[in-house]
């Protein structure tokens, strides 16, 4: 061969960048495979440090746990992908077999679960992944929308004292400067709106807004509305959250929005049944979920919270953004 090394080999294991699950054919790539394989073949090879000792070697990373008090196990429960990766490679170098039913096995489904969650930078359990190739990177200074479809700015938002809310992605750990939105078409005189963004836990929001502006911001003017977040700049890691809205109004305003023939919220969201997934064909998506809430009260728990699926061809939820220090 050439003097050339591929990126992939550069540090002797696959960079964290390189992909893991090939979609076209749903296995492991090749680097990935390689590097399994090796440590595989490692586990029959001459016996290394005890399980004991690799378990008080690797108690302090942030995010591991034990399986049980007698175990000599690592879960990869609550902990990050990454961190996961790096106990399964501990603990199954020792010397022990990878078979399912010995306590300190990993099984396929436990290196695939690992994989499939560094792939795509969610969790393991209640950890969050590596970093992944799926955004270049925030940069300090810029600003960035959280919803990555079509906009359109075509219609007001169609109902006060409503709470609209829709999911979006958090790729790399960031310090939030900033929250706004844009008013294309000034509300009435007594128009404002009131915003928040909340975790997310298994496809909902849940608990209270992890940011919020209860003191509402006026939207009788037009232009780019900045929302006062108490306490910023914040870090959000990375992760799924969701983006909320409620205002009040004789006239609502028209905002850049969501549309009507935008399915990406719906791809994420999911509809409450097959009909509301895909409305109506161009005019009549689901940009969101919704539930009545008054404007007067503050930003409420969302926990377990009874969400309807917004089935309205213009429901005008605006689009939400963040910049970033």
């Amino acid at each position: 061969m050439s003097g050339t090394v591929q990126p992939a080999y550069r540090q002797g294991f696959p960079e964290i960048g390189a992909m893991i699950v090939d979609p076209r054919t749903g296995l492991l790539t090749q680097p990935w495979m390689q590097f399994f394989v090796a440590l595989w073949n490692r586990t029959g090879g001459a016996a290394g440090g005890s399980i004991v000792d690799i378990e008080q070697a690797v108690a302090a990373i942030p995010g591991l746990a034990m399986d049980g008090p007698t175990d000599d196990a690592l879960s990869p429960a609550g902990m990050s992908a990454a961190s996961a990766l790096a106990a399964m490679m501990f603990s199954e170098t020792g010397g022990d077999a990878m078979q399912a039913g010995s306590d300190d096995a990993c099984d396929t489904a436990v290196l695939k679960a690992i994989a499939t969650a560094i792939e795509d930078g969610g969790g393991v359990g209640a950890g969050a992944g590596a970093d992944t190739a799926g955004h270049p990177g925030y940069v300090p200074g810029r600003f960035y929308p959280v919803f990555d479809g079509n906009v359109s700015a075509s219609g007001a938002v169609s109902a006060a004292d409503t709470l609209y809310l829709y999911p979006f992605r958090i790729f790399r750990d960031v310090a939030m400067t900033a929250w706004f939105f844009r008013v294309v078409t000034a509300g009435s005189a007594d128009s404002a709106g009131k915003f928040g963004i909340w975790r997310n836990d298994g496809g909902a929001p849940a608990g209270f807004p992890v940011a919020v502006d209860d003191a509402g911001v006026p939207t009788a003017s037009t232009g780019v509305k900045n929302v006062a977040f108490p306490g910023l700049p914040l870090t959000l890691p990375k992760g799924w959250y969701w983006a909320g809205a409620k205002f009040t109004g004789a006239t609502r305003p028209v905002c850049t929005n969501i549309p009507g023939n935008a399915l990406l919220a719906a791809s994420r969201i999911g509809g409450s049944s097959a009909g509301n997934a895909v409305l109506n064909g161009a005019t009549n998506q689901m940009p969101g979920l919704s539930m009545a809430h008054a404007y007067a009260l503050p930003m409420p728990d969302l926990t377990g919270a009874a969400l309807g699926d917004v089935a309205i061809a213009a429901a005008g939820i605006p689009v939400m953004g963040f910049g970033v220090q």
